[in-house]
């Protein structure tokens, strides 16, 4: 017999890339051992027990097989890994510069943007948006597309309430765990006098 184990245990397991791993094995009453992969990573005579550390594979599916033999049997034994792409996203701000409670003035109120790429679904989104007081308050979204408009955040002059620079930026998880926040992105907010009213 022969057990094959990755980690220390059987899989299939899932890791981000760029992934380290170990293989271990351990035989009964063998008389040699070699071994195969799929990516060809793992090939030729091994121990008939030991363990081999696996660095830097890169995204796809791999199968990593060990065959023992003695004169009466053969026994083999396989384990699946699978390397995901480390999860990433953006954010972006449709507007860099707005006029002051612009809305009340036909012109835009902000709108936010964006993606989230690679890792495991479903994810979970915190969009943090900072106004020039430096006050923060957050917006939950789940999609791997998402946005912010005025009318789904609830204020119809969303990012223009406050002169100077707004901030904002997304921090996003996903089904196993990975986490990552993705750049900011600002924009201005200003006021001009407009003739003709109060």
């Amino acid at each position: 017999t022969v057990d094959l184990k990755v980690n220390n245990q059987d899989g299939p397991l899932t890791f981000v890339s760029p992934a380290s791993f170990t293989l271990s094995w351990i035989s009964q009453d063998a008389a040699s051992c070699s071994t195969t992969s799929s990516d060809g990573s793992w090939t030729g005579n091994v121990l008939l027990a030991g363990d081999q550390l696996l660095q830097g594979v890169t995204t796809g599916t791999y199968t990593y097989t060990i065959t023992c033999i003695n004169q009466q049997v053969t026994a083999s034994d396989s384990v699946t890994v699978e390397i995901i792409p480390p999860l990433s996203g953006t954010i972006s701000a449709t507007y860099a510069r707005l006029l002051l409670f612009g809305p009340t003035l036909g012109q835009p109120a902000q709108i936010l943007t964006g993606e989230v790429s690679n890792g495991v679904p479903p994810y979970s989104i915190l969009i943090w948006v900072r106004d020039p007081s430096g006050n923060a308050f957050s917006i939950y979204r789940s999609d791997s597309t998402w946005s912010v408009t005025p009318e789904s955040s609830g204020d119809p002059n969303f990012g223009t309430t406050e002169e100077g620079s707004w901030i904002a930026w997304a921090e996003l998880q996903d089904n196993s765990g990975q986490t990552y926040q993705t750049p900011s992105v600002v924009w201005e907010v200003a006021w001009y006098p407009v003739h003709g009213r109060p």
